[in-house]
This record gives C-alpha cells, structure tokens and sequence, in this order.
C-alpha cells in the first residue's frame, strides 16, 4: 500500500502541473496536428508537418467536436495517464531487472524537471517513452513477448522518429539476451509500425511529400546547438539520479541487468549528441537507462549502511537534501502559468470565428491559412524564403485576410511577408490579435487625397483624430462604419488629421 500511495501522490501532483504549469510552442503544434487529421486532412499532402504520425492519429479522436481551448487541458490530463502508466512500467521494470522494489528512483525521476514537463505536456515524446518502457519489459519474458517489444519499439519510432536511437539500443539488448532468433522475432515485431504508415502515405498520395519532409529535409537540417546547456539542467536538478546511476554501472551488481542499463544509457547519450535540436524531451531518451543503473546503485549504496534505524535515517536524509534542488526547478516552472494564453484562446474563441493565420499554433482548434501551419526558426533556414511568403501572401488573400495571431515566430518569417503582414493588418485588443485595415498617412490626404485598396470587401471602422475625412467625397465622423468592396476608394482630408485607421469589423464575401 506504501508504494502504491506514494504514486498516487505523485500521479496527483501532475494532475495539479498539467492544469497550472505554461505551455510549450510545440503542444499546440501536436494538437492542431491532430485536429487537422480528424478532420480528415493527410499530413505532407494537405499541410506541412515534420513529424512522423502515429501519436496524432491516436490523439485525433480526443479532438472530435467543437473542441474550443480548453481541449488541450483535456489532452494533457491523457499525457498525465500515460505519465502514471510510465512510472507503473518503471517500477515493474525495476523490479523485474533487479530483483527489489525502489520507490526512491521513481521519486528521483518523477521529481526531475525534465522528466516531469515533458512527460505532461501534449507532445509524442512522452508517448514514446512509455512505449519504451514497455518493450523492455518485454525483453524480460520469452520468445513471443520479445516480438511484442520489437511492435512497441517500431510505434515508438513511429511515433518521433529520433526515438530510433533508443530502439537500437532496445534492439541490442534483444540481441544479447535472446540470440540472433530473438532479435529477428524483435525486427519482425518491429517493422509492423513503419509498414503500416508507410501504406497510410502510400493510399494517400502523401508518400513523396513525406519522404522529402521527414527525410531528405531532416538530412539537411541546418539549425544545430550544443547539448550542455540541457545536460547541465539535467545535472542541477537530477544529480542524484546521475550519480547512483553511474554508481550502479560501476558496481557491475547484477551483470544482465547493468548490461542493459549500460546500452540504454549509451544510446541515449548518443541521441542526445547526435540530435541536431536536442531540447529537454530528447534527454527523456536518457531516462530508461538511468532508470535501471539508479535501482542497481541505491541497492549497492544500501549495502554500505548497517540495516535498522541507520540505513533508514541515511537514505531518508540524502533523499531529502538530493531532491531539493528538483523541488527548486519545479517550483520556478510553476510559477508561469497558462493563465495568460488560455485567456487570450478563449477571448479568440468566444468573440471571433473562421480561420486564422497563427503564426505560433495557438488557435488550433481553427482551420489554419496556408500550407505551413506552424514554423520555427530551423524550418524557416530549410525553406526557400520568397517561395514561402508568396504562396502565404496568395492563400492569405484567397481566404479573404482571415484574423492574424502575431507571435515572436513571425519575426523569424521573411521581411516581405512581415511587410505585407503590416500594410494589411492593425493591432488590436487583446496584443498580439491584429485584424485586416490600414493606416493612411496624413501627408498624403491633402489635395485629391489617396487611393486606398482595403484588403478584401467588407465593413470598416474609420476612426482618426482632428480635423475632417472624406471618403469618396463623403464627410464622416470618426467611429463611422463605411461597407466597400474590392474597387479602391478615395480617402482625403481637411485640417490636421493624425492617426487615419480603417479597421475592418466585418468580413463580406
């Protein structure tokens, strides 16, 4: 009962996280994602995407109906199940490889930030690593069971595609603990994910389109980082995690079992070196090996301390001292919430309708304008940039100048289509929403006055300060609301008039 309290503590407290703690960019990627093919729409033929999609079209259903904002709140309490079904499979493991129960390794990787973010936010990576999990408990029973691991390590793969790395070293274990035999069974097993969505592009028409997304694109990635900047979180937060695995690997305890902790923590850093990108959730990579080496080296530290009232007042006092600084990370990760963004998601939602450009993701549950639904800085070096903006300049114009969601990804975007952005949009309440209109400078509204081509007919609020505004040789007051279609119209001025805006307020077709 102590065990299964303790993670029903922990599963609470992540439940409590998922509600509270800031969204990352890429969750509301993976949900739109998931959105759009719901609906219906293939990923690479009908929309940009460069991840492979085994976990969104799993995810696709939960995003049936008129899902509005707080879906994703929805969607991170299924992130918090599969968090729980992780550590249930970490402790199994555990148990299994070493032959005793640790609760305090699972406490050690339940309270590492970068394990507890990435694990309840709505992205594939936590996915994957319960997919790994389960394959190696797997690995641990006969013949059959280890083509079931190979299955849960192919969908793993499926499911983020720099989860390769860790189904090596998943692989290399099936080898060393069943034989050539075992690892064809695993292969067999394995290839039954990346099959089936190859058939899925295949009977889609997408297969070109995602081969050259998913592969030739992600050859010739071109934004690179050093991993010290995570592995150094990774150690200020985790370092007993990191020290009683690497005392677990020293000891050498139980040989299989730090065989297979030795590969998987090998593995793991290879990805994390070899990731162009590696963010937080490639490090979750490290944890299944670091898992298994931890157990192996709190049991060796055990044996160092004399049983009874020592052993427990030890393990009790470096549990608490080591676990501090966790707690610290957590606590700062808790003090920015999603309160802002899901303010400004249910604003959009309840005051606007149609599609949107959205230059982070934010609407997801609205239909995006464009081919390329969402863009950082690493695929925008991969593009080429005029090609980009002049396809979103037509689609945006097609769409009749939908609402625009002016994020810092924008910035990354090429200056003609931040230019176009700002001769037909104005900023309006709440930052960062912009709406389709235009600012006409007063120098030009003296004599005959200007020209003026609003994009897209509609409704348009005039508004300005001083003197008179003439449209087509009308008088209007400021605040009036004037309805035009795609002819230009003749703006001109009497007196002194400072900040001339037409704010359309209505969209006509």
């Amino acid at each position: 009962m102590g065990l299964k309290a303790f993670l029903l503590a922990i599963f609470l407290v992540a439940g409590v996280g998922s509600q509270w703690i800031a969204f990352d960019d890429d969750e509301f990627q993976h949900t739109h994602m998931a959105w759009l093919m719901a609906r219906g729409e293939v990923p690479h033929l009908d929309f940009f995407e460069h991840h492979l999609p085994l976990y969104h079209l799993l995810l696709a259903p939960f995003t049936l109906g008129n899902p509005g904002p707080d879906r994703i709140l929805w969607l991170r309490g299924l992130s918090v199940l599969i968090f729980g079904l992780t550590l249930w499979a970490m402790d199994t493991l555990i148990r299994r490889r070493t032959g005793q129960k640790v609760p305090a390794v699972i406490l050690f990787v339940a309270a590492s930030p970068i394990f507890f973010l990435k694990m309840i936010e709505v992205r594939p990576e936590g996915f994957c690593i319960l997919l790994a999990f389960l394959a190696m408990l797997g690995l641990g029973g006969k013949d059959r069971k280890v083509f079931w691991a190979g299955f849960l390590a192919g969908a793993m793969v499926m499911g983020s595609q720099k989860f390769i790395f860790l189904a090596a070293g998943i692989f290399v274990i099936a080898w060393m603990e069943h034989g050539f035999r075992g690892a064809v069974r695993f292969a067999l097993g394995g290839a039954i994910s990346p099959v089936l969505i190859f058939l899925y592009f295949l009977v889609t028409g997408a297969l070109p389109l995602a081969w050259e997304h998913l592969v030739v694109l992600n050859a010739q990635w071109k934004e690179t980082f050093s991993p010290a900047m995570y592995a150094g979180m990774l150690w200020e937060t985790s370092a007993i995690l990191l020290v009683t695995a690497g005392a677990g690997l020293l000891a050498w305890q139980k040989p299989p079992a730090a065989r297979a902790a030795l590969v998987l923590v090998a593995f793991g850093t290879l990805a994390v070196f070899l990731v162009p990108i590696p963010f937080r959730q490639t490090f979750l990579m490290l944890y299944p090996g670091l898992v298994l080496a931890s157990a192996l080296g709190w049991q060796h530290l055990e044996t160092l301390v004399p049983r009874g009232r020592p052993r427990t007042f030890a393990g009790a006092a470096l549990l608490i001292a080591a676990l501090l600084p966790a707690f610290d990370g957590l606590r700062h990760e808790f003090s920015e919430t999603l309160h802002e963004d899901m303010a400004l998601m249910r604003h959009i939602h309840e005051e606007t309708e149609g599609p949107f450009f959205d230059g982070r993701g934010l609407v997801y549950w609205r239909s995006h304008v464009g081919y390329y639904p969402w863009l950082h800085e690493g695929l925008m070096m991969m593009l080429d940039e005029e090609t980009y903006s002049q396809t979103t300049q037509n689609a945006i114009r097609e769409a009749g100048f939908p609402l625009l969601l002016w994020d810092y990804r924008i910035d990354y975007m090429p200056e003609s289509l931040r230019t176009f952005f700002t001769q037909h949009y104005l900023s309006v309440e709440p930052s960062p929403l912009m709406v389709p209109g235009a600012r006409v400078d007063r120098a030009r509204l003296a004599g005959s006055g200007h020209s003026l081509t609003l994009p897209g007919p509609g409704v348009w609020q005039v508004t300005w300060q001083g003197g008179e505004v003439f449209v087509n040789d009308t008088p209007l007051q400021s605040g009036a609301q004037i309805e035009t279609g795609a002819d230009p119209i003749r703006v001109r001025g009497r007196g002194f008039v400072r900040d001339l805006r037409f704010i359309r307020v209505e969209a006509r077709p």
